[in-house]
């Protein structure tokens, strides 16, 4: 961990030049983005909240102070900004403050990229923030923005260029340069790079042994791969090092849970659940991993009624919240699933009707590939086995696009496949068999395919 949080004049030797005249609001900025990385409110300083909280207490127009609040509201995925007037006009506020002789080109480009995502163009964002790390390299704050926007607009290629178009500045003398390996990993995983992904996070790991971030990206190449039983032996060594990361702590408990699923041990995959999963504790931030996990469990005819009016609790506030369409489809399972028809209805027609404000983009994706991944989830829990399969069949290779992971968006996959099987149609039943056949050609160890082979081969018999 590093402990010397740079002041004004250390940021300036370290190459980066921030205008505020405080030496304290500088260090807690190196605080918050330390936190940040480490995905930890760290009880030391308070956590996030309570360093920003006295970051603005030292320097209220601390730029990149509210840069960093702002950036972090803005890829929140449970909260939909375009019509919160009170923080559109704090994004005026700022870019009039931007505008200000003391403030740097640097800053006011961050400043530009807030702008961009506050309006619903995080791809606008995304450029600014790589015209960003063109000159600035080693800025830790616009690399880790950029990675969350491409994770959640799917942009998968984007995911490791980012990060491999300024490793080589990240030398063991700069401070964070650990998680920056971590980062680096998950982007090869996702790019199928699975040995590469291995020895970063391993490389990333060496250094920070508590990085949430590179023992998830271990757990993405461990599934990706069928190495189920080396990930459970992995996350139950290692559970006290990345435990304490409350940011992603859900998220890695969901990697473990799935890896009992695939082997078919639904009872460890509860116990699992309900360890990570407590609503009191995940909040509504652990929905799409809650959301997933239990309707993975579905689709092998687990009952988690119980569990799924938990999560579907947490959903209330949310209803209009569409700013992703990864997280809107897993709030759709979630009514599904405890039996909210007529608020699935209402949910699903606010998205597509433009009642209430989306970008261009969000409305892009729902119409391309959200709509018709909603209406199959509508349909399989009416038992429309068929149509599910023509509404995902014509988008199969666009899944990519409504954000998340390969291994998140993997439950689309096994609805598809699940559909077919149940299909009356004798075509779609084939079509089953030969996405198992792809399956099992690309991931040979994955006892869940292997199951769903079986199932498919009786059906076709009888």
């Amino acid at each position: 961990m590093y402990y010397q949080w740079r002041d004004k004049q250390a940021w300036k030797t370290f190459g980066i030049d921030l205008s505020s005249p405080s030496d304290e609001a500088c260090k807690l900025f190196d605080i918050n983005l330390n936190q940040l990385v480490r995905f930890c409110n760290d009880e030391a300083f308070g956590g996030i909240a309570t360093t920003t909280t006295k970051m603005f207490e030292a320097d209220p127009d601390f730029i990149m102070g509210h840069v960093f609040q702002k950036g972090l509201a803005i890829l929140s995925p449970n909260q939909n900004l375009l019509g919160n007037s009170s923080f559109q006009e704090e994004v005026k506020k700022l870019k009039a403050l931007s505008k200000t002789a003391t403030v740097t080109p640097w800053e006011a480009l961050h400043v530009d990229a807030i702008e961009c995502g506050a309006k619903g163009d995080l791809l606008g964002a995304c450029k600014i923030w790589q015209d960003i790390l063109v000159e600035t390299p080693l800025d830790i704050l616009a690399l880790k923005l950029s990675q969350f926007a491409n994770y959640f607009l799917g942009k998968t290629p984007q995911l490791l260029h980012s990060v491999a178009s300024v490793l080589s500045h990240w030398t063991p003398s700069v401070p964070n340069h650990g998680y920056v390996h971590g980062m680096m990993a998950f982007g090869l995983e996702e790019n199928n790079m699975y040995e590469e992904a291995e020895k970063e996070a391993a490389q990333s790991l060496s250094i920070n042994k508590t990085d949430i971030w590179a023992s998830h990206a271990k757990g993405h190449v461990w599934e990706m791969q069928g190495e189920f039983e080396k990930g459970i032996d992995y996350f139950d060594k290692t559970e006290k090092d990345w435990s304490s990361c409350d940011m992603l702590t859900y998220h890695v408990y969901w990697h473990w849970a799935v890896y009992h699923i695939e082997r078919g041990d639904y009872s460890s995959a509860m116990e699992i659940y309900k360890k990570g999963f407590h609503p009191d504790v995940s909040g509504f931030l652990a929905i799409k991993d809650a959301a997933s996990l239990l309707y993975r469990l579905g689709l092998e005819d687990i009952d988690c009624s119980k569990e799924w009016k938990a999560v579907f609790n947490l959903c209330h506030s949310h209803m209009e919240d569409h700013f992703f369409i990864f997280q809107d489809i897993h709030i759709l399972m979630a009514l599904l699933s405890a039996d909210e028809m007529k608020m699935a209805q209402e949910f699903t027609h606010s998205m597509t009707s433009g009642s209430v404000p989306t970008s261009k983009y969000f409305q892009k994706i729902v119409k391309e590939v959200g709509k018709a991944v909603c209406e199959a989830l509508v349909a399989y829990k009416e038992g429309d086995y068929a149509d599910v399969v023509e509404l995902l069949m014509p988008i199969q290779f666009q899944l990519r696009e409504v954000g998340g992971s390969n291994a998140q968006r993997d439950v689309l996959n096994l609805l598809l496949i699940v559909s077919a099987m149940k299909s009356p149609r004798e075509h779609h039943q084939k079509l089953a068999r030969y996405l198992l056949n792809e399956r099992k050609t690309l991931r040979k160890n994955s006892p869940l395919t292997d199951r769903l082979i079986l199932r498919s081969s009786v059906k076709m018999t009888n």
